[in-house]
C-alpha cells in the first residue's frame, strides 16, 4: 500500500472514531489532524484554475448572442472586480452608481465586509463592463425591480449556463468553474505587476496567502492550452463586442498593442 492510501485510510478511520466515538480521549482527534497535514504535503489540493481575460469575453459574447445579457454582466463583473460566486449571485441594480466613464459596485454581502461589519465596494472603469452594465440596468429598472437580485434564477442555473457556455466553446476541458472568474483576474493583475492593487481589489486579509493563492495560479497558466477547434469557436463569437479587448496597464484598462 502506498503512502496516499495509507494517509486515506486513516483518515478513513478517524472520520469513523470521532463519528462513534465522541468522547474519546483526544488521541484520536491528533492523528486526524496530523494525516490531514501528511496528506495536504502528498496531494495538491483541487483548486480552480484561473480563467483567462479572452475566454471570459468570448463567455460573455456567447451568452449576448443567446439572450443571456445578465449572465454576460455578471461574468464581466466577477473578473473585472475580482468577485466571489456568492457576491455575484447578490449583485442588486440598486448596487449600482455608474456614468459614461466609470461606475461603482457596492457588493451587499463580502467575506471581509460580513468580518469587519462593513459593506465593501469596488470600481469599474472596463469600458465592456460598464456598456453592458448600462444595458442590463435600464432593462431592470425599467421592470421597477432594483431591489431584485440581478440573476433572478437559482446558483445551480448560473453555473449550469456557466458550465454550457465553456462546452459550447469547447474548452470545458480546461475544468474552469464560477470562482476562476476572481482566480483569473487576480492572476492576471499579478502579471501586469499591479501587487498592491491586487491586495486591495481582492480584499485580502493576509499578504502572504494571496502570494501563495496568486503563484498557484501563476504556475497552473501554462497547463491551459486550446485546441484548434476550441480557438475557432472562440473566434465565432468574439464578434459579439466591437471594442478591442483591453487589458491591465498602469491600474486602468489600456490596449494591449500600442502604437510606436
Amino acid at each position: 500500500m502506498g503512502p496516499h492510501c495509507t494517509i486515506l485510510v486513516t483518515l478513513c478511520q478517524a472520520f469513523i472514531t470521532l463519528n462513534h466515538s465522541p468522547r474519546r480521549n483526544l488521541t484520536d482527534l491528533g492523528a486526524f489532524m496530523e494525516s490531514g497535514v501528511r496528506w495536504r504535503k502528498y496531494e495538491i489540493p483541487c483548486r480552480a484554475p484561473p480563467l483567462p481575460s479572452d475566454i471570459v469575453l468570448v463567455m460573455a459574447g456567447w451568452c449576448i448572442k443567446h439572450a443571456e445579457l445578465t449572465m454576460a454582466v455578471l461574468l464581466l463583473l466577477g473578473f473585472h472586480c475580482s468577485l466571489r460566486t456568492g457576491e455575484i449571485l447578490q449583485i442588486r441594480p440598486c448596487d449600482f452608481i455608474v456614468d459614461e466613464v466609470s461606475g461603482v459596485l457596492s457588493i451587499p454581502s463580502s467575506k471581509s465586509g460580513v468580518r469587519n461589519n462593513s459593506r465593501e465596494s469596488v470600481t469599474i472603469r472596463d469600458p465592456i463592463s460598464l456598456e453592458t452594465t448600462r444595458a442590463m440596468l435600464d432593462l431592470k429598472l425599467g421592470m421597477g425591480a432594483p431591489t431584485t437580485a440581478c440573476w433572478e434564477r437559482s446558483g445551480s442555473v448560473f453555473r449550469a449556463l456557466f458550465r454550457r457556455s465553456l462546452v459550447e466553446l469547447d474548452v470545458a476541458v480546461l475544468n474552469f468553474r464560477p470562482y476562476s472568474l476572481r482566480r483569473g483576474a487576480t492572476t492576471e493583475m499579478q502579471t501586469h505587476g499591479l501587487v498592491e492593487r491586487t491586495l486591495i481589489r481582492g480584499c485580502w486579509k493576509n499578504s502572504n496567502l494571496a502570494r501563495l493563492y496568486i503563484c498557484d495560479g501563476l504556475a497552473m497558466l501554462p497547463r491551459l492550452t486550446m485546441t484548434f477547434q476550441a480557438k475557432a469557436a472562440v473566434a465565432g463569437f468574439s464578434s459579439a463586442f466591437t471594442a478591442k479587448h483591453q487589458a491591465f496597464g498602469d491600474g486602468r484598462r489600456e490596449n494591449k498593442h500600442r502604437k510606436a
